[in-house]
This record gives C-alpha cells, sequence and structure tokens, in this order.
C-alpha cells in the first residue's frame, strides 16, 4: 500500500477548476461513442472497489454524484477510449496543489503510477501485465507510457 495515497474525489472537488470540469461533457469522438465508453470506479468502506460501465458521460457523472453524496470514500470516473489532457489552467493548479501525483489522461485526476499485481481493482479486468514498464495508474491500470505526453 501506498504511503501516501493520491487525492480523493472529495478533495478534488473542493477545487474549483477540478470541479468545474467534471461537470462538462468530455468530448468523444463519434467513432468511440458505440456501447458503454465510460466506467464506474466506486471505492466501498470495506475497500473493495466496485464498477460499472455506461453509454454517456452524463449517466456515468449521474451514478458518480450519488456515491460521492453518499459519502464512498472514492469515486473514478474513466474514459475507456480516449485519453483526456487536462485545461492548461487546471494542470498548473493540480500540479501545484499535488505536485507528487501526475495526471492520468484516462481518469482524468491526479494519480500515482506503481507496479501493481493482477490482484490490483483494475488490472483484473486487463490481466495482460508487462513486465517491460510495469507502473500503472493507481485507480484505472492505464499504463504510465501511455500517459507519458501528459505528466508534469
Amino acid at each position: 500500500m501506498l504511503a501516501v495515497l493520491p487525492p480523493t474525489i472529495h478533495e478534488l472537488l473542493e477545487l474549483e477548476g477540478f470541479r468545474r470540469m467534471m461537470k462538462i461533457n468530455p468530448w468523444l469522438p463519434e467513432t468511440m461513442r458505440w456501447g458503454n465508453p465510460w466506467r464506474l470506479w466506486a471505492l466501498k468502506d470495506s475497500g473493495v472497489w466496485v464498477t460499472k460501465e455506461y453509454p454517456t458521460y452524463a449517466d456515468v457523472w449521474r451514478v458518480a454524484l450519488k456515491a460521492i453524496r453518499a459519502d464512498y470514500p472514492d469515486v473514478c470516473v474513466v474514459s475507456k477510449r480516449y485519453l483526456i489532457p487536462p485545461a492548461r489552467a487546471l494542470s498548473r493548479m493540480l500540479e501545484y496543489e499535488h505536485p507528487r501525483f501526475p495526471w492520468c489522461p484516462r481518469c482524468r485526476r491526479p494519480t500515482y503510477y506503481g507496479a501493481y499485481t493482477e490482484r490490483h481493482h483494475a488490472l483484473r479486468l486487463q490481466p495482460a501485465l508487462t513486465e517491460d514498464e510495469p507502473f500503472r495508474c493507481y485507480y484505472c491500470g492505464l499504463r504510465k507510457a501511455m500517459a507519458r505526453e501528459f505528466l508534469w
């Protein structure tokens, strides 16, 4: 387990720029809108992460808000198909507020990239792990190599 965890959704939503970003429906290319391109991860009080997929951002954000208001310890909204950079102003603010935690363009939040086993909640859905660069997002399991251009 990490000595210091990345900021929770509750901490991030205290930041006006982050709160504003989460309320805006992110653009997805037409070719990536089929099926359920959005995934919600919610951390239960028991320490277990639960997940469900949704067809639109409005759907996933509505359920995420319910989980946040129900005081789940953490919630993460994931774009399964499209990597989304932070707005420049938000990037500067997060870099200042949470300098230890770089941006994950898949779950659109500061994260920790670590070497996890297949027991990690997000990696049980994608068991083909690599050893060449095993570092992955704490929340969604995205490889750090995929997020390189978004790191500060």
